[in-house]
């Protein structure tokens, strides 16, 4: 009897409409909840990369506010210690600080953060954005999101936060070597056209430019192996004088010439 009341309720358009509301209500309510979460994850990363620090809340010693640099509040010992020492040369630079040192120390925060996974929450929250050239940060956070962040979830959920990759060190060496266009944009108007909406245009700053060789070490000792994972590569760094800060423009293994 049983078995013939539940096919006759299919038999009925309407009983088929409220069985099917019944089955597909509850993974709406699912799909929702996951989509606030992702929203607020990149909702996160978009402010990590803002432009405008002084909208944070952190506290001024984590702000380096005339080159729009931010430390994260989670930060390990060593970040501190690195981002604490750039703070001091650009704020209060000794007779001795160059623009070599400060390209050095641009690309020792952006390494110390973007390879360190102890004091990430997800895949999402890639470190060391701040460094790179307005430009060029989404694509660093889309490729690094593809690439090595891809299974940071699971290894998060494997082997816990703590016991995964954590910069304790990072020596450089760097090189100046001359002019470096760095693209910038701005806003035109045709005044001859009444019809022209506006567009961006795009024109280069030929920049101050060093090439930083960056190695580093992790810290040993957790479940996690980091034998797989980068120790070195090579950054080139600007001195943007139009936006008033340091910044990576380009990185890998080897980078190309000047007019390349």
């Amino acid at each position: 009897m049983a078995k013939n009341s539940f096919s006759s309720l299919f038999r009925k358009r309407e009983n088929r409409y409220k069985a099917l509301a019944i089955l597909i209500v509850p993974i709406l309510v699912v799909m929702l909840v996951l989509g606030i979460f992702a929203y607020k994850q990149v909702k996160n990363i978009l402010a990590l990369v803002s432009d405008d620090p002084g909208s944070t809340t952190v506290d001024n010693k984590y702000v380096i506010s005339s080159m729009n640099y931010v430390l994260r509040d989670n930060a390990t010992e060593y970040q501190q210690e690195i981002f604490a020492e750039l703070k001091k040369d650009i704020e209060n630079p000794d007779e001795g600080i160059t623009a070599e040192d400060i390209a050095g120390l641009i690309v020792k925060n952006h390494v110390a953060d973007f390879y360190t996974w102890t004091n990430k929450i997800a895949q999402y929250d890639v470190g060391g954005l701040y460094y790179v050239n307005e430009d060029g940060r989404e694509l660093v956070f889309t490729q690094a999101r593809d690439t090595i962040y891809k299974y940071l979830n699971t290894y998060i959920e494997q082997y816990g936060a703590d016991q995964l990759l954590e910069v304790e060190s990072v020596e450089v060496s760097v090189k100046a070597i001359g002019k470096y266009p760095v693209s910038y944009k701005t806003w035109y108007v045709d005044e001859n056209n009444p019809n022209d909406r506006g567009s961006y245009i795009y024109n280069d700053d030929m920049c101050d430019a060093y090439d930083v060789t960056a190695t580093w070490t992790y810290k040993q000792g957790g479940s996690f192996s980091s034998s797989k994972y980068p120790t070195s590569s090579m950054y080139r760094v600007v001195n943007n004088e139009r936006e008033g800060r340091y910044e990576i423009v380009m990185a890998g293994e080897t980078l190309k010439e000047v007019g390349e």
